[in-house]
């Protein structure tokens, strides 16, 4: 539906159900010029139906893309690399880890890597 202001002819495209059955005041956007703006006579008037059996709607069925995330993948690959980084850490900085924690260089001997300096004692 088409309104025009009356003080400066500026148009407007609006939803004839956004002025409700009785109409509602309007102000032009340019002017300021208010109005009392009524329906159409032709406006539709609403019918309240009840919604269609499930079996007889025959629209397709849209299924969300998986996200591999939310699968259970996430949690497990972030705890793996974690542990990557750690044992990593370990590997090549066997000397800070010594020096912070003088118990692990029984730990190195154990699984078979050189002591801190890269040679077995």
């Amino acid at each position: 539906m088409i309104v025009s202001c009356q003080a400066c002819s500026t148009r407007y495209l609006i939803e004839p159900e956004a002025l409700g059955p009785k109409g509602r005041l309007v102000r032009c956007a340019k002017c300021g010029h208010s109005w009392q703006q009524t329906p159409p006579a032709d406006m539709p008037h609403r019918i309240d139906t009840d919604a269609p059996p499930p079996g007889l709607v025959n629209l397709p069925q849209i299924k969300p893309a998986p996200r591999w995330w939310s699968r259970g993948i996430g949690l497990p690959l972030l705890i793996i690399l974690l542990l990557l980084a750690g044992a990593g850490y370990g590997y090549f900085f066997r000397d800070r880890v010594v020096a912070r924690w003088p118990q692990a260089a029984q730990l190195y001997d154990l699984i078979g890597l050189p002591g801190p300096g890269g040679s077995k004692p």
